[in-house]
């Protein structure tokens, strides 16, 4: 058992020696190419050197050091070809950061893209930052520009995605619920529980209602009014959260139909 003890510390020892190692030669490198960049006399030398920092940061996955970088290479681009290789490396690092609105905010030409060789990597990182930020709108028409014109099959397919979802306002079932409780959760999709919460309130009322008829007031509010109360607030509560439940399985079953057809057309 001592040996063991003493085998696993030399390997704990060796192993945070490694780690420690590794990050001061990191540390290091990123230290060089800054001193590059302060020392470098023209655009093309500052541009190279914050292009290798951002290129370090992503290979550890530090994607928002990554975008600082590319931030401050935008100024020292010398060409629209510089300029769209640091485009489409921003997308990358907000893509992989899911960030997806801001990656699909982001557009590149087609002839840029040729240049760049990047045609297949951006049009898919396009296609699903638009889709999961909630673009229907744009990632449906992104499909038809990307579909041939004798592409008769998967054109139809693209036009019968719905850009909208079935949407149902958390604010309005409440306002139902106020009304007529359970009518909220009927409205939400969900009818058992509408029915269950307005035979409870009634119940309620109604218990609290005889006891009042036959002079139990002190019963009839500790036994019945306040449930009634409790129950009745809880039910506006219950149909909001439950029309929100609702929207976000409405929004995932249209991102998957989405997601299904991008990764079948594969373009």
């Amino acid at each position: 058992m001592k040996f063991l003890i003493i085998i696993l510390l030399i390997l704990i020892s060796l192993s945070t020696k490694a780690q420690y190692i590794a990050d001061t030669s990191i540390t290091k490198k990123l230290l060089l190419l800054e001193f590059r960049f302060w020392e470098g006399t023209t655009d093309p030398i500052k541009l190279e050197a914050l292009l290798n920092k951002a290129g370090i940061y992503k290979a550890l996955n530090l994607h928002e050091q990554a975008l600082f970088e590319l931030e401050r290479a935008k100024k020292y681009c010398i060409d629209q070809n510089a300029f769209s290789v640091l485009n489409f490396e921003k997308m990358l690092h907000y893509f992989l950061s899911d960030k997806y609105n801001d990656a699909s905010d982001i557009s590149i030409s087609v002839n840029e893209l040729e240049q760049i060789h990047k045609t297949k990597e951006y049009t898919t990182m396009k296609l699903f930052s638009l889709n999961e930020s909630e673009k229907w709108g744009k990632c449906k028409q992104e499909l038809l520009n990307k579909c041939s014109i004798d592409d008769s099959t998967n054109k139809i397919k693209i036009e019968q995605l719905p850009t909208i979802y079935n949407y149902v306002s958390p604010a309005y079932c409440s306002r139902l619920s106020s009304f007529i409780p359970g009518l909220g959760e009927i409205k939400a999709g969900y009818p058992v529980k509408g029915v269950t919460s307005l035979l409870i309130n009634s119940g309620l009322l109604l218990f609290t209602g005889y006891n009042f008829y036959y002079g139990f007031y002190l019963t009839g509010i500790i036994s019945g009014g306040l449930p009634l109360l409790k129950f009745y607030g809880g039910g506006k509560r219950l149909s909001e959260r439950l029309a929100e439940e609702h929207n976000e399985k409405e929004k995932k079953k249209l991102k998957n139909k989405y997601d299904k057809l991008i990764k079948e057309l594969n373009f």
